[in-house]
C-alpha cells in the first residue's frame, strides 16, 4: 500500500510524551531553552508581547534587513556584532539587545517586518495551541479520545496513513488480565 508520512505529524509525534501529558493534563510544561550553543549563526527564540517567535540563520547576509526590521540599524554598524563569528562571540550581549526589543510588538507584528525583510521566522506554538490547531486537528495528528479511566482529553496520533486501510484512532481497549 502507499504510505503517507506527514512531516508536521511527525514532529508531534517525536513529542508525543510531552505533547500528550500536557493536553491531558491541561498543563503547560516550561519551555527548555532558546537557541543552539553550536549554530554560528542567530538562531534564537524570543518572547513577544503576546508568546514566542523564532528566528533562523540570521548570518551576514541577512543581518542588515534584520537590523531594519526590528527597529535597530545601530546595531548593524556594532563592533560586537559586524560579522557571524563576531556575533557569535557577543552572542549574550546581542541577545541581552534584543530582549528589550521583541516584547514591544506581538508574533503576528514581528513575523511580518521580519518575513518583509526576507528573515527565516515562525510564532512558536505551546503544546496547549498544538491541542487547538486546525492542521493538526483536520488531519487527525491530534485527536480526542474517551478512555474508561482518564479524563476525556486529547493525544498524539500517529503521523502516517494507509492508502487503503483506515488507521483506527478511537480509544483503545483496556487491558484486563
Amino acid at each position: 500500500q502507499e504510505i503517507d508520512v506527514s512531516l508536521y505529524g511527525s514532529g508531534l509525534e517525536l513529542q508525543a510524551p510531552e505533547l500528550t501529558y500536557s493536553l491531558l493534563a491541561r498543563k503547560q510544561i516550561p519551555r527548555a531553552g532558546r537557541g543552539h550553543p553550536l549554530l554560528p549563526t542567530l538562531t534564537r527564540v524570543f518572547q513577544a508581547a503576546d508568546g514566542y517567535i523564532a528566528l533562523i540563520g540570521v548570518d551576514d547576509s541577512r543581518w542588515p534587513g534584520f537590523c531594519r526590521a526590528i527597529g535597530r540599524p545601530d546595531l548593524e554598524h556594532d563592533a560586537r556584532f559586524q560579522d557571524t563569528r563576531v556575533r557569535k562571540r557577543n552572542m549574550e550581549a546581542l541577545c541581552a539587545e534584543l530582549e528589550r526589543v521583541f516584547p514591544m510588538r506581538t508574533k503576528a507584528e514581528w513575523i511580518a517586518r521580519l518575513e518583509a525583510e526576507d528573515q527565516v521566522c515562525s510564532p512558536v506554538q505551546t503544546y496547549q495551541d498544538i491541542g487547538e490547531d486546525p492542521v493538526a486537528l483536520e488531519n487527525e495528528h491530534i485527536v480526542e479520545i474517551n478512555h474508561p479511566r482518564l479524563p476525556k482529553g486529547k493525544v498524539v496520533s500517529v503521523p502516517f496513513e494507509f492508502h487503503g486501510t483506515r488507521i483506527r484512532r478511537d480509544p483503545i481497549e483496556p487491558v484486563v488480565g
